[in-house]
């Protein structure tokens, strides 16, 4: 086991000698070990593999226009004092 409390299971597996080459020049550069370079690429990929496929562009599309609409509300709104008049009170 590791620092991290939980237990490791092995694997073997195969790769490419240019990820080979990578993988080396990461553990090196973070002075970690390659297993670890693995073990976090596993937890990003499967962490973005999670995120939401089916977006809902209208809703953006929605949302920009109701900002629009506050906006030119807000310029036609404008108010009649300056902030330094506020301070003459």
């Amino acid at each position: 086991m590791l620092a991290n409390d939980k237990p490791m299971i092995r694997k073997q597996f195969y790769i490419e000698s240019d990820q080979n080459s990578l993988l080396r020049e990461q553990a090196s550069q973070y002075e970690v070990s390659e297993g670890q370079i693995v073990r976090d690429a596993i937890s990003s990929y499967v962490q973005a593999a999670r995120l939401p496929v089916n977006l809902d562009l209208g809703a953006w599309e929605r949302e920009l226009l109701f900002i629009k609409s506050r906006s030119q509300l807000l310029e036609e709104e404008s108010r009649a004092w300056k902030r330094d008049e506020l301070y003459d009170r």
